[in-house]
């Protein structure tokens, strides 16, 4: 696992395993859990979360999607 961010409680990561999906990351928060495309950045799939919880996530997302996807490429070695 490779963890992105930590704030308010979520946590961002991929797993390094999953190289042979398209550029993604997932977040928790709690038992709540989510997936995420980066490239174009769009929730691909959410449980557990509130719909303030899945708008956070997507406002944190946008602000640093671009610094992911490069993390994704250079971790992924893609």
């Amino acid at each position: 696992m490779h963890t992105l961010l930590k704030v308010d409680g979520f946590k961002f990561y991929f797993w390094t395993q999953e190289s042979f999906e398209p550029a993604h990351f997932h977040v928790s928060k709690g038992s709540g859990s989510a997936k995420w495309w980066l490239d174009p950045l769009k929730e691909a799939w959410a449980k557990g979360l509130s719909d303030e919880d899945k708008a956070k996530i997507g406002e944190l997302a946008a602000a640093n999607a671009g610094k992911w996807l490069g993390e994704w490429k250079r971790v992924m070695g893609k």
